[in-house]
């Protein structure tokens, strides 16, 4: 029931994209999937992606899903 956000690498060798899809999740979990990104979020370098561009996307992620579910809330 708590909202959820999941930031993952498409190469997880702990839950790629065809794994974690097949998964039943609770419609509060929401996957944000990073291009060729492995478990650290490192992607190929055949992606077009460095590493600091997917922790920065995940970063962004994160504080836009933290901010919708925190709004008008003194926690923030």
């Amino acid at each position: 029931k708590t909202p959820t956000l999941i930031v993952q690498g498409e190469r997880d060798a702990l839950g790629n994209r065809a794994a974690v899809q097949s998964y039943e999740l609770s419609q509060s979990i929401e996957v944000m999937w990073l291009v060729a990104g492995d478990h650290d979020l490192k992607p190929l370098k055949a992606s077009g992606f460095s590493h600091e561009q997917h922790l920065e996307a995940a970063a962004i992620k994160t504080s836009g899903f933290l901010a919708g579910r925190f709004a008008g809330s003194s926690m923030l």
